[in-house]
């Protein structure tokens, strides 16, 4: 006869608790011990990876915005020249751009909202 007994978590059932600390004085607090440092662990893993993502998404906004001066800047000096239809077109192309990553971007973040449980 075979007796099989299984768990899932970082946490065995309080019954087997007293089994560990009969074969290993200290052995429950240890556990309980790893699974606090673990839970822990996992904490800063998610704060850091949050607040790497609103680094990231500033960046992008601060380098969006760059672009989309330096592309007016060159629009302008191009009506500045006498070449109006080259700028309309730079500032148009430019202007699109930005907003069309701005709602690409949007769209991103609201699909990955609805993918979460």
């Amino acid at each position: 006869m075979v007796f099989q007994t299984m768990f899932s978590g970082p946490l065995p059932p309080p019954a087997l608790y007293a089994h560990y600390e009969d074969v290993l004085p200290g052995a429950a607090e240890r556990i309980l011990a790893l699974t606090e440092r673990e839970q822990a662990h996992r904490h800063r893993f998610e704060t850091d990876a949050l607040h790497a993502e609103v680094r990231y998404s500033n960046l992008g906004m601060w380098l969006g915005a760059g672009v989309l001066i330096f592309v007016l800047i060159a629009a302008c000096f191009c009506a500045y020249i006498g070449h109006g239809e080259v700028a309309i077109a730079i500032a148009g192309l430019g202007v699109a751009g930005v907003v069309g990553a701005f709602i690409r971007g949007k769209e991103s973040h609201r699909s990955d909202q609805n993918e979460k449980p």
